[in-house]
């Protein structure tokens, strides 16, 4: 309860509120880290290999693409719990599900479609 110098005057039921409100902030933080980890792309030429590496709070996951299976780069849109447009960018792989480079949906479509164009150049050559 920090900097809280009238802790004294406070009932047992406002400290339990206080303790319940800041115990759910925490929880709700440690959730989004949790649902939503850092995701790490390593495309290789060399080896022929994308190699995806999320990482979060309690997991890491390493999956292995080759390069010449990827046969698109596609935007997927959704609404949010507003109702707003968001976006992520998935592989289309042969032979198998299509592979979501990150967990996260974000708002910034052109943000993503710029990376979805550098995949597809890089791809190309």
């Amino acid at each position: 309860m920090g900097a809280f110098y009238n802790l004294n005057e406070l009932s047992e039921l406002e400290k339990a509120g206080a303790w319940f409100v800041s115990l759910s902030g925490l929880a709700g933080g440690t959730w989004f880290i949790y649902s939503n980890p850092g995701t790490r792309l390593n495309f290789d030429k060399g080896d022929n290999l994308l190699t995806i590496q999320r990482r979060g709070l309690m997991k890491n996951e390493i999956e292995k693409y080759r390069l010449n299976n990827i046969e698109d780069v596609t935007l997927i849109e959704s609404k949010d719990t507003d109702g707003d447009q968001v976006y992520r960018v998935e592989l289309k792989i042969k032979y198998e599900k299509n592979v979501s480079l990150t967990k996260l949906w974000v708002h910034n479509k052109e943000g993503l479609q710029n990376i979805m164009d550098t995949i597809k150049e890089y791809l190309k050559n």
